[in-house]
C-alpha cells in the first residue's frame, strides 16, 4: 500500500484526510460535519516499480551482479525485501553484490527512488549505492566502479552511504568530482535515496529526519533520450588484512516515475 496523505478544511467542509491507497484516494477520519472536499490528483504513477514483497527475485526486471563473488556474498529476494549479504570469510579484495534493472530506458524527467537500510556492527566501512549509467557492469569484474569507468565515453552518476555519511559522487572519462555530503550521527543509517532529473539538472537526495535533503546537484552529462542502467550494490569497503564482518543490508520500495 502506498499512502499520500492530502489534509484538508475549510468553513462547511469536514476535518479529514485523503489517502492514497490501493490505486485510489479514500477520505479518512472526516469530522465536523459539512461536505466532503474533492480529492487531489493522483500522484504520479511509477513507469516500473517493485516492492520486493513476494520474496523471488523478478527475472523480468533484474539481474543480479557480482564484483570479486566468493562465500558468504549473494543477492537474495526475501523477507519481503532485496537483501545483499556481503560476509566474507577471508581477507581479499572487498566483495561487491548487488542487481541492476534489466531494461535500460530513459530517464529525463523521472525520479529513482529506494529505501535504503544498512546496519553497522562498529568494524565494517560499507558503501550503498543508487547508480545509473549508460554503460552495464561486466559480471564478476576485479575493479570497483572507481576504477572501471575510465575509459572514453563511460560516465555515471552515484549516490553512495556508509553509516555516518551520505555523498554524491559523478565519473567521466576518470575523472571523480564529488558533489556534496551530508554527516548523520546514527550508526545504522535507514532511509531512502532518490535521483531527480529534471531539465538540465540531476539532483541527488536523501530523506532522513523526517525530510528530504540535497546531497548534490549537477548539469547532467547523459542525452535526454540515452538509455541508462540502473543499479542497487553495495560494497564491503574494509582493508584487505581484516575478515569482512558485515552479514546484510537491504532494499525495498523501488520505483521510476
Amino acid at each position: 500500500m502506498s499512502e499520500n496523505p492530502k489534509p484538508c478544511h475549510s468553513i462547511g467542509v469536514q476535518w479529514g484526510l485523503w489517502i492514497w491507497s490501493d490505486s485510489q484516494y479514500k477520505w479518512v477520519g472526516g469530522t465536523g460535519g459539512g461536505i466532503v472536499p474533492p480529492p487531489p490528483p493522483p500522484p504520479p504513477q511509477a513507469e516500473i516499480s517493485d516492492d520486493f514483497n513476494d520474496n523471488s527475485l523478478d527475472s523480468n526486471k533484474w539481474i543480479t551482479r557480482y564484483f570479486m563473488k566468493r562465500s558468504g556474498v549473494d543477492v537474495f529476494e526475501r523477507s519481503q525485501r532485496l537483501e545483499v549479504a556481503l560476509k566474507s570469510d577471508d581477507t581479499g579484495p572487498s566483495p561487491k553484490a548487488g542487481v541492476r534493472l534489466k531494461d535500460s530506458r530513459a530517464l529525463k524527467g523521472k525520479t529513482v527512488l529506494v529505501d535504503v537500510y544498512v546496519p553497522y556492527d562498529g568494524q565494517d566501512y560499507v558503501r550503498v549505492y543508487l547508480m545509473i549509467t549508460p554503460e552495464a557492469i561486466p559480471e564478476d569484474i576485479e575493479k570497483g566502479p572507481h576504477t572501471w569507468i575510465d575509459e572514453n565515453s563511460k560516465k555515471a552518476y552515484q549516490i553512495g552511504a556508509q553509516p555516518k555519511a551520505v555523498w554524491a559522487t559523478k565519473f567521466l572519462n576518470g575523472d571523480i568530482t564529488g558533489l556534496g555530503q551530508k554527516n548523520f550521527t546514527e550508526e545504522t543509517w535507514t532511509g531512502k535515496f532518490r535521483i531527480v532529473w529534471t531539465g538540465t539538472t540531476i539532483t541527488f537526495q536523501v530523506y532522513r529526519g523526517g525530510g528530504w535533503h540535497d546531497v548534490g546537484s549537477d548539469t547532467c552529462m547523459f542525452g535526454d533520450t540515452e538509455a541508462l542502467h540502473i543499479y542497487l550494490w553495495a560494497e564491503d569497503n574494509w582493508a584487505r588484512s581484516v575478515v569482512h564482518q558485515l552479514t546484510d543490508l537491504w532494499y525495498d520500495n523501488f520505483s521510476v516515475a
